[in-house]
């Protein structure tokens, strides 16, 4: 069975690297519990995270062994 190929995760990090490693940004959004677009937000610096989600994505992160700034 071949794997399904998506579009390409065009995101800044730590966002994008997260996205690939879980699956997708859809995926990445559904263990954050937000949507698509705010996942888009955030890598896009027209939001911040609250702090519970940034520590959720520093877990993420270390988990994964992603660097990251937040």
């Amino acid at each position: 069975m071949k794997k399904k190929v998506g579009r390409p995760i065009h995101l800044p990090s730590p966002w994008g690297e997260l996205a690939r490693a879980l699956g997708g940004t859809k995926k990445l959004s559904e263990r954050l519990l937000v949507s698509g677009a705010t996942i888009n937000r955030w890598a896009n610096k027209v939001h911040d995270p609250s702090g519970l989600v940034k520590k959720e994505v520093r877990k993420l992160c270390k988990i994964y062994k992603i660097k990251t700034n937040l």
